[in-house]
């Protein structure tokens, strides 16, 4: 959710927005953070070990411009969406650690990616074997993704350092990969399924 609304503020002209997301939770709280501006109802914050502290959101960023016009929210996997037409920008952060087969995720990317689309893809490469199973998928850099696919060029790539709280006194520091590549079918011969 909180992608979808930056993405909103950098690009206030864009008339459709969707997100697409496996776990109904997530979905529930991004439609109250993102399509309305309604009282949230309190949420879990990190206190303890095994016991999570629920406190009420304050400084909450207003809801999006004419949501309910622009906004969907996809309680599905990629591989199970089927949008309506393609996507100029797509960004997938922090899901290919988390996907069995990472190759796979660029393939559902390319069935729904506009001729000149944008692909922003961030990865901690923070595998573990209950997602990615059979380690000789794993991968190390996610240029390994795009090495026999011509049809994308490569934009920028940076680092970007996170850290996140799994109870009162451990943090977890996280180096992600980020990389930006632009779809162009006219590149090479491309079929779409």
């Amino acid at each position: 959710g909180r992608t979808t609304y930056e993405v909103d503020k950098l690009f206030p002209q864009l008339n459709r927005l969707t997100l697409v997301e496996p776990s109904t939770t997530f979905c529930e709280w991004a439609s109250l953070l993102l399509g309305s501006d309604d009282a949230m109802p309190d949420f879990p914050a990190i206190d303890r070990a095994g016991s999570p502290k629920w406190i009420a959101p304050v400084h909450r960023p207003k809801a999006l411009e004419r949501a309910s016009e622009r906004l969907r929210i996809m309680n599905e996997t990629l591989e199970g969406h089927d949008p309506e037409q393609g996507y100029d920008l797509m960004t997938c952060l922090n899901v290919v650690d988390r996907h069995a087969n990472p190759a796979e995720v660029i393939d559902s990317i390319e069935r729904y990616m506009n001729d000149g689309g944008l692909l922003v893809l961030s990865s901690p490469f923070d595998f573990h074997k209950e997602s990615t199973p059979d380690r000789t998928k794993q991968i190390n850099n996610l240029g390994d993704l795009f090495s026999n696919r011509p049809s994308w060029s490569h934009v920028g790539e940076t680092e970007l350092y996170y850290e996140y709280r799994s109870h009162r006194r451990s943090w977890t520091r996280l180096v992600a990969q980020v990389v930006a590549k632009c779809w162009n079918t006219s590149s090479s011969d491309v079929i779409r399924s």
